[in-house]
């Protein structure tokens, strides 16, 4: 598909042979660029992480995305398991803010779930079970609540 975008874009026939090769000789000639951009976010009052399955030919891969608004540093594993969150943000002292995955749970550092996340898990839950009139007040209070701050914080 690389092959294929090239051709259509530049007009430049490459090999699929060289494809990997390419990737493996950016990913050295961008190795330092990258560790600089991990130091700067390693300095941040926080950082955000979260990952995601990709299927690369029919097989599925995990991407992981950390940030702390001003840089970003994308990873791929053929796991979910959570050696590379302990790889990049071991000696980290600031916030992350992640969903609910337990891999990020073991950091040493203070943590902070993603209210988005949150949203989306209690609207799937209350799907599964519509008529929970307790679950829909419980929900309802949570609603009151995330609105109590994020009206003032945007008006403000």
């Amino acid at each position: 598909m690389i092959a294929q975008e090239v051709q259509e874009l530049f007009g430049e026939q490459v090999g699929d042979a060289s494809i990997p090769r390419f990737i493996k000789y950016f990913a050295s000639y961008y190795a330092e660029t990258e560790q600089a951009i991990v130091q700067c976010m390693l300095s941040s009052p926080h950082i955000h992480a979260d990952e995601t399955t990709i299927s690369i030919k029919g097989l599925d891969y995990y991407v992981w995305v950390f940030t702390d608004g001003a840089h970003v540093v994308f990873k791929l594993t053929e796991t979910r398991e959570a050696k590379i969150v302990h790889e990049l943000l071991s000696s980290y002292n600031g916030v992350l803010i992640s969903d609910f995955f337990p891999g990020y749970d073991a950091l040493h550092c203070k943590q902070q779930k993603c209210w988005v996340h949150l949203i989306r898990d209690l609207n799937e839950d209350l799907w599964k079970s519509p008529w929970d009139v307790e679950f829909e007040n419980f929900i309802v209070d949570v609603k009151g609540l995330i609105v109590t701050i994020i009206v003032p914080k945007d008006t403000y």
